[in-house]
């Protein structure tokens, strides 16, 4: 990489923290988008949803209901995935947690139950990577009771506030888990960035930011 790029996405992620005056708050998210910016922020994991990811319908349920699916024990499930799978077994529905970043079960399991004993829930955040879903999911996370919530989309959904495109049509050339948290070519700025996400922990606010 071009060690001037290299410097000034540093430089960025600086300017990023010194924004930041709400540094304390709780992030959860249905991917490693929460992972990410809590590391180029150098903010503690205050929440259990790092470096794993959960299915978009079972997110949603996890989210209705998150206090107590976030009392449950997680527990084995034998799948055919190169990586340790947890299951929140509710009354609501099960909930799979796909640790991708894990080398054992074991670790994962204690890395969320650690996070989850710090969550502040007067200070919550969620953040949802929609990827390619269809409109009625971006409508029941808008519905979702939560006073700081952000739906990263593909498309405007004027009607729906809590939405914020990435980019007209994103996910339809080839998506791959992962493309949200790169850089473009050259780019100073992840695709990520083009949320504000620092004005969203800072006073709430759901707006793009030019890459």
């Amino acid at each position: 990489m071009n060690k001037t790029i290299s410097y000034l996405r540093r430089w960025l992620r600086f300017f990023n923290r010194k924004r930041l005056k709400n540094t304390d708050f709780s992030l959860i998210t249905n991917n490693c988008v929460g992972g990410v910016i809590s590391h180029d922020m150098h903010l503690q994991f205050r929440s259990p949803t790092i470096n794993l990811y959960f299915s978009n319908e079972e997110f949603l349920v996890f989210l209705e209901h998150l206090k107590y699916y976030l009392s449950l024990e997680v527990f084995p499930l034998e799948t055919d995935k190169p990586f340790p799978v947890g299951v929140l077994k509710g009354d609501y529905g099960n909930v799979r947690i796909f640790f991708m970043h894990y080398p054992s079960f074991e670790d994962a399991k204690s890395k969320w139950e650690e996070r989850t004993k710090r969550i502040d829930y007067n200070n919550l955040f969620v953040i949802m990577e929609s990827q390619k879903c269809e409109k009625i999911v971006v409508e029941k996370f808008a519905s979702l009771p939560y006073d700081h919530k952000a739906i990263i989309t593909d498309r405007r959904y004027g009607e729906i506030k809590c939405s914020i495109p990435v980019k007209e049509g994103f996910y339809d050339k080839g998506y791959f888990n992962g493309k949200l948290l790169s850089y473009p070519k050259y780019g100073l700025r992840r695709y990520l960035d083009r949320f504000d996400y620092v004005a969203f922990f800072n006073r709430g606010i759901i707006r793009n930011r030019i890459l």
